[in-house]
């Protein structure tokens, strides 16, 4: 009985030692280099985003509307560049007066916003997030700082939709 186990660990064990026997060791200073060179290049585009005109414009349009629809409220939002290339951002100059140019920026933007809920709050989050559709902004409005549920607004589509995010 003894062997017989003997012989089947020894048995599971080379089939577990054997797929690894032969695959080339992986060269990890050079996935630290290309890891650390787009970490390098993704830090730079957020930079220059961080520091184009067309984010301190949006940035002042997303605060003047976060003002209007709750107003009495601490909020905050970030917003990052999300699929932009720097080489497109000059194509948004008419971020203020053109709709559409809003709509395409908040797209291809990340914008995540959350208000922080007054003592005797009665806001209606469904009214305010569909505000913010019908102002051209697109992102997420979320229910607390830890991103459970939240709004999704999408202006192209001009929906503002509740995503419920399961408890784990």
């Amino acid at each position: 009985m003894k062997l017989r186990k003997l012989l089947f660990i020894l048995l599971c064990m080379t089939i577990i030692i054997l797929p690894s026997c032969g695959e080339p060791e992986p060269d990890h200073e050079q996935l630290l280099s290309e890891i650390g060179e787009n970490n390098r290049i993704k830090n730079e585009k957020r930079k220059e985003f961080m520091e184009s005109e067309i984010y301190q414009t949006a940035s002042l349009y997303i605060d003047s509307t976060l003002e209007d629809c709750f107003p009495d409220h601490e909020y905050e939002f970030t917003l990052e560049p999300g699929t932009f290339y720097n080489t497109e951002l000059p194509a948004y100059s008419d971020f203020s007066e053109n709709e559409v140019t809003r709509k395409e920026f908040f797209s291809k933007a990340y914008l995540s916003i959350y208000v922080k809920p007054a003592e005797d709050d009665n806001t209606n989050m469904q009214a305010a997030a569909k505000k913010l559709v019908d102002k051209q902004i697109s992102g997420r409005i979320n229910s607390d700082r830890f991103n459970h549920d939240y709004y999704k607004l999408d202006a192209e589509k001009g929906t503002a939709e509740l995503v419920l995010v399961p408890e784990v």
